[in-house]
């Protein structure tokens, strides 16, 4: 391992320092002399192809610089940044720029989330709550998840499933555009040159609605309401007219998506990919809560 930051121009003394990297990989922070590197272990194989193939996409945009591609890891640029701690009208701005940079002839797999469609959609709710069937009740926090999920989410999406399952004008249409997938401010970075966006294991080419229905859903640091005109103009402008049509219909019944998503903590595979990443803490209560609130506040347009 050390020739390979001796090959990027590192020298010793070469330290290892392990950061938090959202409890599915491990990384670490390298110092070799004077340079700094980013050194990603990754929990899957698929994980880290999507990632690379992202990351040579958006070479030379708002991203960390591909390094080194290894068996399981690869070395990035160090990003000299703060976390982003609330939502900013110029973040937004430079979230969308970045967006439409990226959208470019390329042959980018599918994001691994990727879904076109009405019955897409339902499709991969379904299937997000039927993980969740399974949750083990082996102590009080997981079994009011679970009471949670049977008497309160399971109920009130078969009840706003049912009048979409009917609709079958949208099933053709399969337009593309490049996603970071998980794109939010949560991944990106603040420098003195602005945001460096970082994290793109599920990125590839998936529905442009999806990713206005993320951009407004993701939790970790909610981007207001009221851009969402902005948004979605910005993200749909000269594309299919009938996207609109097909946003209003899904922005409610999106939260579902979320809600298995953040439920996704009571899970085992949630608990290996932890233990791979060897985070302890226990954030199961802060998921239910989050969970709740997404439930009861659906978001809807005009």
């Amino acid at each position: 391992m050390k020739e390979i930051f001796y090959s990027l121009g590192g020298s010793d003394p070469i330290e290892l320092i392990q950061v938090f990297s959202g409890g599915n990989n491990k990384a670490f922070k390298v110092t070799a002399g004077e340079k700094k590197f980013f050194l990603k272990h990754y929990f899957s194989k698929e994980r880290q192809e999507r990632e690379t193939l992202f990351l040579k996409h958006a070479s030379g945009l708002s991203v960390p610089s591909l390094l080194f591609e290894g068996e399981g890891f690869n070395v990035l640029s160090f990003i000299d940044g703060e976390s982003v701690v609330k939502c900013e009208k110029n973040y937004i701005d430079q979230m969308l720029d970045f967006f439409n940079r990226l959208q470019k002839n390329v042959a980018l797999p599918l994001a691994s989330e990727a879904r076109f469609g009405i019955k897409g959609y339902i499709e991969r709710i379904e299937t997000r709550l039927h993980q969740l069937y399974g949750i083990e009740d082996y102590d009080e926090i997981q079994s009011l998840c679970s009471h949670f999920i049977n008497n309160d989410v399971i109920p009130a999406w078969n009840k706003e499933k049912e009048p979409l399952v009917k609709i079958d004008i949208f099933e053709s249409l399969e337009e593309k555009v490049v996603s970071p997938s998980d794109f939010g401010l949560h991944n990106a970075l603040l420098t003195k040159n602005g945001l460096v966006f970082f994290d793109f294991e599920h990125a590839g080419l998936d529905d442009p609605i999806k990713v206005v229905l993320d951009f407004f859903y993701q939790p970790k640091i909610k981007i207001p309401e009221e851009y969402i005109p902005e948004v979605q103009s910005r993200i749909l402008a000269k594309r299919d007219p009938s996207h609109l049509e097909r946003l209003k219909l899904l922005f409610p019944v999106y939260r579902f998506i979320w809600i298995a998503i953040v439920l996704g903590e009571f899970t085992k595979q949630a608990s290996d990919r932890r233990n791979f990443a060897g985070v302890n803490e226990d954030i199961r209560t802060e998921q239910l809560d989050k969970a709740r609130k997404l439930l009861k506040n659906p978001i809807k347009i005009e």
